[in-house]
């Protein structure tokens, strides 16, 4: 994945302007237990560090969906556009609940909020999201929450996955602090037959207000969706997209230039596990 591409939904902003763990099904009468992720191991070598990303890494998915775009302007007629995204997500539960960065699917999640002509009007619509496993499946997913404030969303399949999925429990977490080491688990492109990577880097900042937030040593990565894993193998949170609203006289200034105006983030599991509770049960 090259360093310098931008997030799918950032690069919409020219587009705007101009217009792991398997849960098994018993065979017969006989359960059968879910494998889980195993128990954590401080990752002090390399050897260490690769057992958690091979370990981690089959929860990630490739995200699929197709977003129609609506411009209408006060005494025009209005123009659709559709564009196809792709992003990554992590598998959490074992009906293959996944977490995305809402701004990965939905390209009005940001650079709405960087709108400041009242005469034009913005929407946008997801028609169809797919997931991709890491054995190559193609699984057809709906959207079931969104959570713009935090910038995550949760898609579940829309039929039962088999085989079942692998998951992340991130109900085994911890926080961090600043300088602590963590590891990014995320993939490559398709190009690159979106293999497991790593980037094995330290914690920047803490922000505490108004949600705790954690910033890493390194921004030039589109692997939103992603977790971000301590080095005993404790899942530290979701890497999505952070941004500084505009307002006031300033709100023009602060839309002409997106890329100052966001920043990739952490979203700590506890934060994921609070939203999760909304959640309307799977059928």
């Amino acid at each position: 994945m090259q360093a310098n591409r931008r997030p799918a939904a950032l690069a919409l902003c020219t587009l705007i302007a101009g217009l792991c763990i398997p849960s098994a099904e018993a065979q017969g009468n006989r359960p059968v237990t879910a494998p889980r992720v195993p128990q954590p191991v401080v990752a002090t070598t390399s050897a260490g560090i690769r057992s958690i990303a091979n370990r981690v890494g089959p929860c990630i998915v490739t995200v699929q969906v197709v977003a129609k775009m609506t411009v209408s302007m006060t005494g025009s007629q209005s123009s659709d556009r559709e564009q196809k995204l792709e992003t990554f997500g992590t598998v959490i539960d074992p009906s293959g609940l996944t977490v995305v960065a809402l701004s990965q699917i939905d390209p009005l999640a940001v650079v709405g909020q960087f709108i400041t002509d009242s005469s034009t009007n913005f929407r946008s619509q997801i028609t169809d999201v797919k997931m991709l496993t890491a054995s190559g499946a193609e699984i057809k997913a709906t959207i079931v929450l969104r959570d713009k404030d935090q910038d995550i969303a949760f898609i579940r399949p829309a039929a039962k996955m088999n085989p079942a999925p692998v998951w992340l429990d991130i109900k085994k977490n911890t926080p961090v602090q600043v300088a602590d080491e963590v590891i990014l688990v995320g993939r490559m492109s398709k190009v690159l037959n979106r293999a497991i990577s790593t980037h094995v880097t330290r914690v920047r900042a803490l922000v505490d207000r108004p949600r705790t937030r954690y910033v890493l040593d390194m921004q030039e990565s589109d692997e939103f969706g992603c977790p971000v894993m301590a080095m005993d193998g404790r899942v530290v949170g979701i890497r999505v997209i952070k941004v500084l609203r505009p307002q006031g006289s300033d709100a023009r200034a602060r839309a002409a230039d997106l890329n100052k105006n966001t920043m990739a983030v952490i979203v700590p599991a506890e934060d994921i596990l609070d939203v999760m509770s909304q959640l309307p049960p799977a059928k």
